[in-house]
């Protein structure tokens, strides 16, 4: 019995593994014609977003692109552009006590997004996609959360950027 359920489990494995090149395991549903990207700076217009903002975001999103597709990163040329900016940067509170202080607040990142698929342009986009996350002032203070929170938000933000380009959810 054991035998017959490692066969089948073999067989179900090699099943899944074999493919037309469209869809892999993370999700991503590329055009088999689709071979590379461009990923620009992503630029930041927020005055009140740190500056390591932007670096952070561009260098984790084409981090994800390399390690969930198989598309090349290349400078120019691509079948695909990804590019954007940073457009929105806040600090909201979120409980406000008796004594008019807050002691929860949400940082808030809005990033625009502009996807071009040169091969297949009815897949193309602009959009805006925004991540928060909330933080407690009671024991911290936000400059020493700040780069853990941008960081979390980010990685939001790039998953929604991603399932929309790849993924079409």
């Amino acid at each position: 019995m054991k035998k017959i359920l490692n066969v089948f489990l073999t067989l179900l494995l090699l099943g899944t593994t074999q493919s037309c090149g469209l869809y892999t395991f993370s999700g991503a549903s590329i055009p088999p014609e689709m071979k590379t990207i461009v990923i620009t700076f992503f630029d930041n217009t927020t005055p009140l977003a740190p500056t390591y903002v932007s670096q952070q975001f561009t260098t984790s999103l084409i981090d994800v692109v390399q390690s969930q597709t198989r598309l090349r990163i290349i400078p120019s040329d691509g079948d695909a552009t990804l590019e954007g900016k940073i457009v929105d940067y806040r600090i909201d509170p979120v409980a406000i006590q008796s004594d008019n202080q807050s002691q929860t607040s949400k940082l808030t990142i809005k990033v625009n997004v502009k996807y071009t698929n040169y091969s297949k342009p009815e897949l193309s986009f602009e959009e805006n996609f925004q991540g928060e996350q909330q933080f407690s002032v009671s024991q911290q203070t936000f400059d020493t959360q700040q780069q853990n929170l941008v960081t979390i938000i980010n990685g939001y933000i790039i998953d929604k950027v991603f399932n929309r380009t790849f993924a079409n959810w």
